[in-house]
């Protein structure tokens, strides 16, 4: 048996429901149309400079990036390295991820089961375009704004303020 045995195994995350997979599809159409308006280009993607056109191009969407950006550094590291990989084959076999088929959409498992990277390869126009990132339950973060530590001395003020009134 391998892996930590005292470790609780976590709950991968449940496949896409159909109105989530019609959803994608829709947005999957636009692009393959030739509309990327309301899509980003992956953060790292101007860095890939040359070597971009033996390269697939990594799209996203807002949401998908508003996602990784609030996930744990763990999660948006091995998002980075999924995303690596995406970048030179999507549709090759990786031993640094696991991935599966739901639908037209993959699904890439993060290590240590820390939730499910979802995306679609459009072949044709050597192009991957995220969809969604599901963080498991136990690794979600709790927000890191500069705002974070005012907003919870303005509500220790409150509860001092209706304890005294």
């Amino acid at each position: 048996m391998s892996g930590n045995p005292k470790r609780p195994a976590t709950a991968a995350p449940p496949d896409p429901t159909p109105e989530q997979l019609a959803q994608w599809r829709t947005l999957v159409e636009r692009v393959q149309a030739g509309d990327e308006s309301g899509f980003t280009a992956w953060p790292d993607d101007e860095d890939a400079g040359e070597q971009a056109e033996a390269a697939y191009r990594i799209l996203t969407t807002q949401r998908t990036l508003e996602q990784v950006a609030a996930a744990p550094s763990a999660v948006w590291g091995n998002v980075a390295g999924i995303v690596a990989v995406l970048r030179v084959n999507p549709v090759a076999g990786s031993v640094a991820f696991t991935t599966r088929l739901v639908g037209e959409v993959h699904r890439a498992l993060l290590a240590g089961e820390r939730g499910v990277l979802t995306y679609q390869v459009v072949v044709w126009r050597q192009l991957v375009i995220l969809l969604d990132l599901t963080v498991t339950e136990e690794q979600v973060a709790t927000p890191t704004s500069s705002a974070a530590p005012a907003e919870e001395q303005a509500t220790a003020r409150q509860v001092k303020a209706q304890g005294h009134s």
